[in-house]
């Protein structure tokens, strides 16, 4: 029938492709262009960082910045406005995950139910800052993908880390990410991997974490974060990525 064929064909040109899809993915973990005013407010962010050796500073700034953001931003893909990332905010959080404890930390921070917030953060801390940043915050962005569900956003999240790389090594959370794609490991594998990462991080780390949890915890709960899974399989012979 005419009709049929017509309504059939609206359809299809209305059903974004598998091509266009990707297309859309991409330019959400996409760097921003150099320029040298970007270049001016890169330099005047880092100028406010805490000292690097300063660990309980770093743990303390990583912690503020992601407690002043992740509460502001509407869930990746969900169309809602979000209140916008400072560029001082968004270079900053680039830099804090170069040390290895501000990146357990931030990875660590990632739950099922946060995970749509953590990948909203992490897709526009990449849209604000310049390509050379970009390998370990992609990487974290999609192990936030994995945990919400998102195969699709995770894949192109670990593409872009790659393409980012600085050098033949990945980082550790590209490192984790390729691992946890290649393995196929369903979200639901995050408590024990997040409990592996936790083993081997510091305890500052540890101590960092409990007043970023929600206030509606209890303390028994929030000792319970911390403390190996009962049920979670000892390490194996099988060397896979560390952190």
């Amino acid at each position: 029938m005419p009709w049929s064929a017509n309504a059939n064909r609206d359809r299809s040109e209305i059903r974004p492709t598998a091509q266009t899809r990707r297309s859309e993915l991409e330019a959400r973990f996409a760097s921003a262009p150099d320029s040298p005013q970007l270049d001016a407010e890169v330099r005047a962010a880092l100028d406010d960082l805490p000292k690097y050796r300063n660990l309980t500073a770093l743990l303390d700034h990583t912690r503020h910045l992601l407690h002043r953001n992740l509460g502001s931003r509407a869930p990746f893909g969900s169309g809602r406005p979000s209140q916008p990332l400072s560029m001082a905010d968004a270079v900053q959080l680039t830099q804090l995950v170069q040390n290895r404890h501000a990146r357990d930390f931030a990875l660590a921070s990632i739950s099922k139910d946060t995970a749509p917030r953590h990948l909203a953060l992490w897709s526009e801390v990449l849209n604000r800052t310049p390509s050379r940043f970009a390998e370990t915050p992609a990487a974290i962005a999609g192990i936030a993908a994995w945990v919400a569900g998102d195969g699709a956003s995770a894949s192109i999240a670990l593409t872009r880390s790659q393409s980012a790389a600085t050098s033949p090594r990945a980082s550790g959370p590209a490192d984790l990410l390729g691992a946890i794609i290649d393995q196929v490991l369903p979200p639901t594998a995050w408590p024990s991997v997040r409990g592996r990462i936790l083993e081997h991080a510091d305890q500052r780390v540890h101590h960092a974490l409990i007043p970023h949890l929600r206030p509606a915890q209890t303390a028994t709960a929030r000792a319970h974060a911390f403390a190996p899974e009962a049920e979670r399989p000892r390490p194996s012979t099988h060397t896979g990525p560390t952190l």
